[in-house]
């Protein structure tokens, strides 16, 4: 039995509460590898900042997820997180080659891929199992020089990796990452031409999503991030004011401003405040066309990311 249907027949009595954490801080990065963070694809996603969380807005729009249409139902129909809002909200490429392979747990696999990307391996306290610990990734990138090409690459690499373990892939933990996406860094060239959006970030997201509901989860997995500002650009009534319009477009909640008519009660929330919000939704109040010229400007979406456009609309599976 899932949460939600143990929520409606008990006659509201049991508020759904995961266990909401914290949005973990994107990592940093020396300006000395700008060009070749860019190079990666993985640039704008590094511009993101801190997004506060809101568990209350969590739980609501979980409790009106459905697993078999991987869809919200709201008053004025049902809608999802697409290809092109994560294209919009974290500046991923949408086209590219399918991210895939196979998963390894051994230990001897994850250090023969350490030491052939990086030229050393993790010792015994920095994974467990098949998870590599951010903070071994981190030291890696505070060692590097960055004199030469080889070493900002590897700067990159491990950049790259600890974005996975703490905006796009992350688990509850956040404090470590799975080793299984090293092979695809391998060739640096290479990196940029997979698509990140549809067979791993937007895969991730759904399946965060269908766990959610059930009575026995207490947390969910990222992107968090993406939910919450896919949340507040399409339905503002429940959200902050952007702040920023700059790309990508995460970045306009990363200094949250609240309206003046939501601040005085906003403390004060609990879940049925926000489920209210959403049992009132006016007829306009679902942007549908988000991204439109009407609702930002054209010159602030990357012409790279627009180039994938074609493919949002497309109806094919995800994996």
């Amino acid at each position: 039995m899932e949460k939600r249907d143990i929520i409606r027949a008990e006659n509201m009595k049991i508020i759904l509460n995961l266990h909401m954490r914290h949005l973990y801080q994107i990592d940093s990065y020396d300006n000395r590898v700008e060009e070749q963070l860019k190079a990666s694809g993985f640039y704008y996603v590094s511009q993101i900042g801190r997004i506060v969380s809101h568990r209350l807005t969590v739980d609501a729009l979980v409790e009106r997820w459905r697993p078999k249409t991987h869809t919200f139902h709201l008053p004025y129909g049902e809608c999802t997180i697409t290809l092109e809002d994560v294209a919009m909200i974290l500046g991923l490429r949408t086209d590219g080659l399918l991210v895939t392979g196979s998963t390894d747990h051994s230990t001897s696999g994850l250090e023969n891929k350490c030491l052939a990307q990086f030229g050393v391996a993790p010792g015994p306290n920095d994974h467990k199992e098949s998870e590599i610990k951010l903070a071994w990734f981190r030291t890696l990138k505070r060692r590097q020089h960055l004199t030469d090409q080889v070493s900002k690459k590897i700067y990159v690499k491990c950049h790259i990796m600890c974005l996975f373990g703490t905006t796009l892939f992350s688990d509850k933990s956040g404090i470590s990452v799975y080793w299984k996406y090293l092979p695809l860094l391998r060739d640096f060239s290479q990196i940029h031409k997979f698509s990140w959006v549809d067979s791993t970030c937007l895969a991730h997201m759904y399946r965060s999503l269908c766990r959610a509901p059930r009575y026995d989860c207490k947390d969910m997995d990222d992107p968090l991030a993406l939910f919450l500002v896919w949340a507040w650009i399409r339905m503002p009534t429940i959200g902050p004011l952007p702040v920023d319009t700059s790309f990508s477009l995460a970045r306009s909640y990363m200094n949250m401003i609240w309206p003046q008519s939501t601040t005085e009660h906003y403390k004060n929330w609990i879940t049925p405040d926000v489920r209210r919000r959403l049992d009132d939704l006016p007829l306009d109040g679902f942007v549908w066309d988000a991204y439109s010229p009407n609702q930002v400007v054209p010159q602030v979406i990357p012409f790279d990311i627009n180039n994938g456009a074609n493919l949002w609309s497309a109806t094919v599976p995800l994996i």
